[in-house]
């Protein structure tokens, strides 16, 4: 049977460039299973410590689950906080976009925020995340703040660029659309071109060769009339008798 995490476990998921690690705060009876985030790639030796946790946030990731599907290791224990009881959770939306807040304590809706005070949008967001989205959203360096597109950029050079700058690569462009919160950064290196685009509030990665293959030149006119087709030959062999 397979082992049940317990409240305090250190988690370990493994990534692209090195491994993330969870604290499991406990279960909120209608998200699940709480976990404080390390919001930044670990080398594959790092060991379970509070300093790593400091500036941890909260989110919702089934963790049992998790361990059954052996996608998480325990590598250690730490006292648990608990899980948080203020929360925020997404109300109105526009085109993909966050219109308002729901502040939601011990279980309720306590009042509905278009703005956010800097404490308010540091609250865990009440959503669950899967595997692969927590895997992306570490490696990418969100952070429950980040509040727009404008800060796409800086949300990569912080998380994404130190865990691959030694494989060489460097910042190549960046933009942010007006329309929704589209945005793109890309990257360059090794022979490859990493492009993070995010699009109507989703991110993605696009993982492409950087070299763009060569187009043959064409031979320059000449001004002359290039010369017709040859015309086909007749058969002139004899038809066989009747």
């Amino acid at each position: 049977m397979a082992k049940r995490a317990r409240s305090g476990d250190v988690l370990v998921v493994t990534a692209v460039g090195g491994v993330i690690l969870l604290h499991f705060l406990g279960r909120d009876p209608r998200y699940g299973d709480a976990v404080a985030v390390c919001p930044r790639l670990c080398p594959v030796d790092a060991r379970p410590d509070e300093e790593l946790f400091h500036d941890a946030y909260v989110t919702f990731y089934p963790v049992q689950a998790a361990m059954r599907a052996g996608l998480v290791t325990v590598a250690g224990s730490l006292p648990s906080p608990g899980v948080p009881r203020r929360l925020r959770r997404a109300g109105a939306r526009s085109d993909s976009r966050v219109e308002t807040w729901l502040i939601v304590e011990d279980g309720e809706d306590r009042e509905m925020k278009r703005e956010l005070s800097d404490e308010e949008a540091r609250l865990p967001i009440a959503s669950i995340w899967s595997h692969d989205l927590l895997i992306e959203r570490v490696t990418m360096g969100w952070r429950p703040e980040v509040r727009s597109t404008t800060d796409l950029l800086q949300a990569v050079q912080a998380g994404l660029l130190p865990a691959i700058a030694p494989l060489g690569f460097v910042l190549l462009e960046s933009e942010v659309s007006e329309h929704f919160d589209n945005a793109h950064v890309v990257l360059e290196g090794a022979g490859l071109r990493l492009r993070v685009l995010r699009e109507r509030g989703v991110v993605s990665l696009d993982l492409a060769p950087s070299f763009t293959p060569s187009t043959p030149s064409l031979p320059r006119a000449s001004g002359r009339r290039p010369p017709p087709p040859p015309t086909p030959m007749r058969s002139t062999s004899p038809r066989p008798p009747a």
